[in-house]
């Protein structure tokens, strides 16, 4: 069984991703030099299972980080609405300073 790589037509024809079985052996060897198919073996039981354990493992891993991702994206966030209204109580002071009868106004009608 082999996987073709590179679609490809003549006396075997094969698309890509395709699985085929060829039973000359002159014709897969031409084949395979050129890059058009590669041996397929089909996997056990056990291989499947654990190609899967590592998978989801390694999804186990990525949901972490993204996790951490998150938490630190929130913080960020946070720490920008912080800045934000830090800035905008330092314009309000500078402007109540630059003109001292608003500021006066502002305290006496509070």
């Amino acid at each position: 069984m082999y996987k073709v790589l590179a679609s490809f037509c003549g006396n075997i024809n094969g698309q890509k991703d395709q699985l085929i079985n060829i039973s000359d052996p002159d014709v897969v060897k031409d084949l395979k030099q050129a890059g058009y198919i590669e041996e397929y073996k089909v996997k056990s039981d056990k291989e499947l299972k654990a190609s899967v354990k590592a998978l989801e493992e390694e999804n186990a891993k990525q949901k972490e980080e993204l996790d951490k991702l998150m938490e630190e994206k929130k913080k960020l966030e946070e720490e920008v609405t912080s800045l934000k209204n830090a800035k905008e109580d330092t314009d309000n002071e500078s402007q109540d300073s630059s003109n001292p009868d608003e500021s006066q106004k502002n305290k006496v009608s509070k």
